[in-house]
């Protein structure tokens, strides 16, 4: 067990930031929602140290990445109480939806007292699907239902019922449109410890984003995550895309000996094409975008043009290895992104 105080979730967050592939609330606004904890006290814990008849929730946040963190001060209590009370089931702690919402996870475990298990379902990365996950790339029973959802205004509302993941994301995508912000705060996902046990989800990421926040040369990242491909690069053009509730753009960067590369983003998936229009990366690999000054990641709606950038290409986690993980999570998923598009197209489902 480890206790997660407001230096180590400095250190967490800028970790975390550099596996986000280009999604994940920003880490300024991050550490500005956990500054108002000045006793902040969190235990990462590992499974074994959790009842086996336990349950694990996640707390997350789902609209727009640049918009900050909803405040959770005055409604996590009232949502664990509500979602224990629709499940009957033992909430024991919180596990991590993805990386890249570390302050919304801690405040949560802050706010409740419930430990935060060392890992992520998803891969040590962020996704910018629901559906994008262990549990149904392993196809273990698994159900975001029942969910408790907080608007910015604080209004509870709850889904039940047994749906599809698919199905569980439009709807709370349309809840995202009662918040000012376009965001809206969530958990639920309720799975027993029993389970995750035998889903061998080894990836550690915590432990993981607590290493990287603590280099201190481009070298030494290098070294740690092995890429298989750097781009040292700046931006050049960025054409922002409407693709709704998501932030989706295309992003010319020119390297330094002036071969020039178009990103394509939505969220947190991200491709690489070369000159010649070519995809030279592509999900499920992990494109990481770091800041060469502060060697944090960030998200991709902070680039800007004549802003300096390292893109680094990260094998994916073993997850996404698979020729099913490749069917859920590839290139073939995101065509409607890769070829022409009209204004305001909605994003088709898997």
């Amino acid at each position: 067990m480890k206790i997660i105080n407001q230096h180590l979730a400095k250190q967490l967050i800028k970790g975390a930031s550099i596996l986000t592939t280009g999604g994940g609330v920003p880490p300024v606004e991050q550490r500005k929602a956990l500054k108002i904890f000045t006793n902040l006290q969190v235990k990462l814990v590992s499974l074994d140290e959790l009842p086996a008849d336990g349950y694990l929730c996640m707390a997350g946040e789902l609209g727009p990445s640049e918009v900050p963190p909803l405040d959770k001060r005055k409604i996590i209590n009232k949502m664990i109480k509500l979602l224990s009370e629709i499940s009957a089931k033992k909430i024991v702690g919180f596990y991590p939806p993805e990386i890249g919402q570390e302050s919304v996870t801690l405040e949560s475990a802050h706010l409740t007292g419930l430990p935060v298990v060392d890992l992520d379902p998803v891969g040590g990365r962020a996704v910018p699907f629901l559906d994008l996950s262990v549990f149904n790339l392993r196809k273990i029973p698994y159900s975001l239902t029942p969910l408790v959802v907080s608007t910015d205004k604080e209004e509870l509302l709850t889904i039940n019922g047994t749906l599809k993941l698919e199905r569980v994301e439009q709807m709370v995508r349309e809840l995202t449109k009662l918040s000012s912000s376009g965001l809206v705060f969530l958990i639920g996902g309720l799975i027993s410890v029993e389970q995750l046990k035998k889903a061998k989800i080894e990836n550690n990421s915590y432990s993981l984003a607590l290493q990287l926040g603590t280099i201190k040369t481009i070298e030494e990242l290098k070294t740690h995550l092995k890429p298989r491909l750097i781009i040292e690069a700046v931006v050049q053009k960025i054409t922002r895309l409407d693709k709704q509730g998501f932030s989706a753009s295309k992003v010319i960067v020119l390297d330094r000996i002036k071969n020039s590369y178009q990103l394509t983003i939505l969220n947190e998936a991200l491709f690489i094409h070369n000159q010649q229009g070519d995809i030279i990366a592509s999900v499920p690999e992990r494109i990481l975008l770091v800041n060469p000054q502060t060697l944090g990641g960030f998200p991709s709606s902070e680039l800007d043009k004549g802003q300096a950038v390292i893109i680094l290409v990260v094998r994916p986690d073993k997850l996404w290895q698979t020729a099913r993980a490749k069917k859920i999570f590839g290139k073939e998923r995101f065509s409607f992104l890769l070829s022409p598009t009209k204004h305001g197209e909605k994003i088709p489902r898997a």
